[in-house]
């Protein structure tokens, strides 16, 4: 095993993905996409390349086909098993052959067989996406890189949803050429998150974008300069799209108080700049909470904890104290949003407030449905808002949130300042809602709608429907409740030729369907969807493209496998998102994220020492436990990880960590305020967790999570006056030291 691994590193290429474009043609409200992806094998090996990418999470994928030389070779939708298997066999058989597989509804996994040395490949998809209005403008996002995802050993495909990431630029070259036909004169057209220069010629906007890196979902904005219809219907081809949104109105004397309960991600992921806009998005809310109104802090991690034990009065003293609470917030952890969202709803009910669930998350986790799962059973009256913050959001998961709760989704990148969503956010639930909507679609024939229930309606929250018919002509109408008054609004039906109205009804009706498998797969569900994407040509869990060269061009069959890395977020923190750094010298513990069905991992030490490691099934990670040599000194060192998969590919990765020998030392003291003991606590190096509790009483244990930050002075507030506490803390190296603190 040895010699077969080490004897082909010098084939082994981790980068093959060269660039990625985007060509992007947007007609009113629906954006037509060609992602075409080049493959390169600069190595004189045949290879596999495989690689992980993002998509919205209401794209649509309907074609696909691989470009080898001047050989175009058109993709076919198959059931996945199916596709998987003629893959597999035209890469034996030495056929150039692409396959493309849906993960999560808006990560894909693209595999490009026998490549030839010294050429490339380039696949190319189509993608219909919906365009979102917000706000009164309208946005299209292109996601450009999958952040890495917590995942437990509960999750069954984790392998196919953590592909390997760096934190180096990985020399990809991300290329988006946008043209818009609005229909209406166009105002203003920009991008918050690129320096793309748009330029604005009446009703057209073209932009283009070269050569960025795939660090950040790029985001493009624009807003119409002449009056606009709030509602609108497009029939392409016996399907029909309507958009529509509640009127703005002026804010409503508040009867009913309000209980809003802010649950926030504090894992690791969201160390520095994430967790910032948390805390400025925070800063925000607290300036909209009024003295009727109850409100509920809930962070989470690893595991959850309270600001209070019960919502409490919006009254100055508790907002300020909340404040301060939220500022002594850290980073660190897994993220087991589960735990957030078991805090939120497990809140007794109290039928004389309004109910509001708002999450501040990146969403970066791997067992998305659990959490879907819980929100739809247990939301009760609740009302459930989410803001992803920052780059790389799982955008998908944080909108079925919002879907399933009866909310909103809001989106703010790195360059926006979070506390003006939250103005709007708090600005918006004091407005009268649209309720109990219908349509009547007058003369129209319709067989199918999603949503088929629609949601009350706040100010500024478009609905969108996709429709299949039979038959049908003229007008339909939008009726409903504001404001207590009855509500009725006509939409005017424009037709066209094309197909991208119906895929994006198929997409809809198949992710209305995967909403009912939240806590299992049904095997009646699973016909239907399966039915529907195989009609549409349509890319789903249970089918994928799959396009087969007829020529054999590799005769000997042999290819050596390099999965691309991934770039991590903009913004995001390496060590405490992805990378373990620390460890003690005595019996330290190496983890590597690699698939459990790698024929070998193999760890090559700086001192000499190369070792074979080990699964272990509890942490569905690869092991090895080794010893530092007494002369290697206190400090970083490289340890080279070489990853042999089943299919013979190696990948190569590099895991620093930081040898430390030593437990910190610090100073602490106690101070008394009002009904608190106020421990503080000075350190010479960061921590990893500190402990603290009064001396005999474990039930007032107060354990923080300070991993890898980098400050290194704390404050542990414990209820009641005490004179002597007992500390533990844990160094990043999980070295510990006890020590008792008097008065």
């Amino acid at each position: 095993m040895l010699f077969l691994l080490f004897s082909n590193l010098a084939l082994a290429n981790g980068m093959p993905l060269e660039s990625s474009t985007y060509s992007v043609q947007i007609t009113g409200s629906v954006a037509d996409i060609e992602l075409e992806q080049v493959f390169r094998n600069d190595s004189d090996e045949w290879m596999e390349a495989i690689y992980s990418f993002p998509l919205d999470g209401d794209a649509a994928v309907d074609d696909m086909t691989i470009l080898l030389g001047n050989r175009e070779i058109v993709g076919e939708i198959q059931e996945k098993a199916k596709a998987r298997e003629n893959y597999e066999a035209a890469k034996k058989n030495g056929q150039a052959a692409g396959l493309t597989e849906q993960q999560r509804p808006n990560l894909f996994t693209q595999e490009v067989a026998n490549i030839p040395p010294g050429q490339d490949i380039t696949v190319r998809l189509h993608v219909v996406q919906p365009v979102n209005r917000v706000n009164g403008e309208y946005e299209l996002v292109i996601p450009l890189v999958v952040g890495p995802r917590f995942s437990t050993g509960e999750v069954a495909d984790v392998e196919a949803i953590t592909p390997p990431v760096t934190a180096e630029d990985t020399g990809v070259a991300v290329n988006i050429d946008v043209e818009l036909s609005a229909g209406f004169t166009v105002g203003q057209a920009y991008s918050p998150t690129h320096d793309v220069d748009m330029i604005i010629e009446g009703e057209s906007v073209s932009g283009l974008l070269e050569n960025a890196r795939p660090n950040s979902d790029f985001v493009f904005r624009w807003e119409l300069d002449t009056p606009e219809p709030a509602a609108v219907a497009l029939h392409q081809n016996d399907h029909m799209m309507v958009r529509f949104e509640a009127p703005d109105v002026d804010s409503r004397d508040q009867i009913v108080a309000r209980e809003l309960i802010w649950v926030i991600d504090t894992s690791g992921s969201q160390e520095g700049l994430p967790l910032e806009m948390a805390k400025q998005a925070m800063d925000a809310a607290f300036d909209g909470i009024g003295p009727k109104d109850r409100f509920s802090l809930i962070q989470f991690a690893d595991d959850s904890s309270f600001f209070a034990e019960t919502p409490l009065k919006g009254t100055p003293e508790n907002i300020s104290q909340a404040r301060q609470w939220v500022e002594d917030l850290k980073a660190g952890g897994g993220t087991r949003m589960i735990s957030g969202v078991y805090g939120a709803l497990d809140l007794p009910e109290d039928p004389s407030v309004e109910r509001y669930v708002v999450f501040l998350t990146d969403g970066l986790i791997g067992d998305e449905q659990s959490v879907l799962a819980e929100l739809e059973d247990n939301v009760g009256k609740a009302r459930v808002f989410a803001f992803g913050l920052g780059n790389g959001t799982n955008r998908w998961l944080i909108e079925e949130m919002a879907i399933a709760g009866g909310g909103r989704a809001t989106f703010v990148t790195a360059d926006e300042d979070p506390a003006d969503a939250v103005d709007r956010f708090m600005e918006g639930i004091d407005k009268p809602v649209l309720t109990d909507i219908e349509i009547d679609w007058g003369d129209w024939k319709v067989d199918s709608v999603h949503p088929a229930r629609i949601p009350d309606l706040m100010a500024g929250q478009p609905i969108e429907l996709a429709a299949r018919l039979t038959d049908g002509a003229g007008s339909i109408w939008v009726t409903g409740r504001l404001a207590g008054q009855p509500f009725e609004q006509e939409i005017k039906v424009h037709s066209n030729d094309g197909q991208a109205i119906p895929s994006l009804w198929a997409r809809a009706h198949v992710k209305s369907l995967e909403r009912q498998q939240r806590w299992g797969e049904i095997d009646k569900v699973k016909q239907e969807i399966l039915d529907t994407a195989l009609e549409y040509s349509l890319l789903t869990k249970y089918t994928s493209f799959v396009a087969i060269e007829r020529r054999v061009i590799n005769r000997t069959g042999e290819t050596n496998t390099a999965e691309q890395p991934q770039e991590l977020p903009e913004g995001m923190n390496y060590e405490t998102s992805v990378s373990r750094r620390y460890t003690p010298p005595g019996d330290p513990l190496l983890t590597v994220d690699a698939p459990e069905s790698a024929r070998a991992v193999m760890a090559v030490y700086p001192w000499g020492d190369t070792v074979q490691m080990r699964w272990d099934e509890l942490r569905s990670r690869w092991y090895d436990r080794f010893l530092v040599p007494r002369d290697v000194p206190d400090g970083e060192i490289e340890i080279v990880i070489f990853v042999l998969d089943d299919k013979n590919g190696i990948t190569r990765r590099i895991e620093r960590i930081i040898v430390d020998s030593q437990a910190d030392e610090f100073e602490a003291w106690l101070e008394h305020n009002h009904q608190f003991t106020l421990v503080n606590l000075m350190t010479e190096e960061p921590l990893r967790t500190i402990q603290v509790q009064p001396v005999g009483r474990p039930d007032l244990r107060v354990r923080i999570n300070v991993i890898l930050s980098e400050e290194m002075e704390y404050q542990i507030k414990i209820p009641g006056q005490w004179k002597e506490v007992e500390m533990l803390i844990t160094d990043r190296a999980m070295n510990t030291l006890v020590q008792r603190v008097h008065q």
